[in-house]
């Protein structure tokens, strides 16, 4: 007797879900480049009360922040305090160099 092609996708799709870890044993995170992306300079400062709201709404467990949201001098207490809000930790920053030029 011949499957149906979603009769076989069904049980393909039971068979790796019954292969895959818990979800809560994978940690996932974000980063914020969606939306820097369409912002002059990629400067997320200005919203980052959006991204950590968003991502924490999402269930990221914790955010790679982009270099422009550390330029200012108080961005350290206030993603300090965004972070704690949400419960969202940020694990480090981005950086758009070359460093595998010395000379950068």
């Amino acid at each position: 007797m011949l499957a149906t092609r979603r009769a076989f996708l069904s049980s393909v799709g039971a068979l790796r879900q019954a292969e895959r870890p818990s979800p809560a044993s994978i940690p996932v995170g974000a980063h914020p480049w969606v939306y820097a992306a369409p912002r002059p300079g990629y400067d997320i400062y200005g919203i980052l009360e959006q991204i950590f709201a968003d991502l924490a709404w999402a269930g990221m467990d914790f955010l790679e922040l982009m270099h422009t949201a550390l330029e200012p001098d108080e961005a350290v207490s206030r993603i300090g305090e965004l972070a704690a809000r949400h419960r969202l930790p940020v694990i480090g920053t981005s950086y758009g160099a070359d460093f595998w030029r010395r000379s950068e």
